[in-house]
């Protein structure tokens, strides 16, 4: 298909997405009709009562525009390095007319300066860039210059309200994001984040240790496992997000 096409999926008044045959997260959900089902169940819920909202890792903005058809009136801030997934995510901002969503090229970290993002062509608009350089040069492998910034020096922590939500998704950055959030973590805000490595697990972990969190994996098919910290998950598997919470659910 190539066109724009109305997504209906979440609990959330319907928006419009585009696609050229180049997206993975157009197949999911016109093919299969779904996508993460029972975290965007939880993340409409969430965005219901939210001060402000963090899409990090936006890539083309599925989370931001359902956050933006529920929500006109609070800030909605979508972080992107990746040019072809940000240049995907303005269109889908303008075609919306989702003023709310405030798009940013950096990537956010635990330093503010310069850095590259690395992801493995496969002719499609990659949901797998990471921020570092290549291991070993592969042949496929495009690597383009950005800018990252710590949350600090956004200048947006004292704009995103008492209850900011924030959503993570950096294959493989989390920890640094987390720990250049500041005192953006002494409002305790929700947390949706994807995680793959123990090691960022463990750092998150040692992050956030005391300060009353609460982490579930999520169950795509339906439900929710109450777990003791953050965990990776299984590449192999298909439930990749966790939630972290300061209330029960």
């Amino acid at each position: 298909m190539k066109g724009f096409y109305k997504v209906d999926l979440f609990d959330c008044p319907p928006f419009e997405m585009f696609e050229v045959n180049d997206c993975p997260r157009a197949r999911d959900i016109l093919d299969h009709k779904r996508f993460e089902p029972q975290s965007m169940m939880l993340w409409c819920d969430l965005v219901r009562n939210a001060t402000s909202v963090l899409d990090i890792g936006a890539q083309v903005g599925v989370y931001s525009l359902a956050a933006a058809a529920l929500r006109k009136d609070i800030a909605i801030h979508a972080f992107e390095p990746n040019p072809d997934a940000f240049a995907r995510l303005q269109i889908h901002k303008t075609i919306n007319q989702f003023d709310n969503i405030n798009l940013h090229r950096e990537a956010l970290s635990n330093m503010t300066g310069r850095g590259f993002l690395c992801w493995n062509d496969k002719g499609h608009i990659s949901s797998g860039a990471r921020v570092g350089t290549p291991k070993r040069s592969y042949l496929n492998t495009i690597t383009v210059p950005i800018h990252t910034i710590t949350m600090i020096d956004t200048g947006l922590i004292e704009t995103l309200g008492p209850r900011p939500l924030i959503k993570i998704d950096v294959e493989g950055f989390e920890d640094r994001v987390i720990s250049g959030f500041g005192d953006l973590l002494d409002r305790r805000p929700d947390i949706l984040i994807e995680c793959f490595s123990q090691e960022n697990a463990d750092n998150i972990n040692k992050i956030v240790g005391r300060m009353g969190y609460y982490f579930y994996k999520i169950i795509e098919h339906g439900s929710y496992l109450m777990i003791d910290g953050m965990h990776a998950a299984d590449p192999k598997g298909e439930d990749f997000n966790f939630f972290m919470t300061t209330r029960e659910i």
